[in-house]
């Protein structure tokens, strides 16, 4: 699917109300984030130990920050790597939490 079609469907709204609520986004899974084979070597290499709100909390700031940029700068080629990067940290919290 096209990025420019996807990125405006992106929303927060859920995250923002939980967050605005005080929702404990570490009572998803306590435990810190694995060193999963592989990590090291790339963008997501910064993550093992910290926790799950932190990952959370960095998927939704970056959802917000492509959507901005997106709104101003539509074609920048930039939104498409941005967009892979959130997909990537998706996958990394979908991992940690089914472990």
């Amino acid at each position: 699917m096209d990025d420019r079609i996807v990125i405006p469907r992106f929303s927060t709204t859920v995250f923002d109300r939980l967050n605005e609520v005080g929702f404990d986004f570490d009572s998803l899974t306590r435990k810190k984030i694995a060193l999963y084979p592989g990590i090291e070597r790339t963008d997501l290499a910064s993550w093992p130990g910290k926790s799950t709100a932190e990952l959370v909390e960095n998927i939704y700031d970056k959802i917000k920050e492509l959507r901005s940029r997106h709104e101003f700068t539509p074609e920048h080629p930039l939104n498409r790597r941005l967009l892979a990067n959130i997909h990537k940290r998706i996958l990394l919290l979908l991992r940690h939490a089914r472990d």
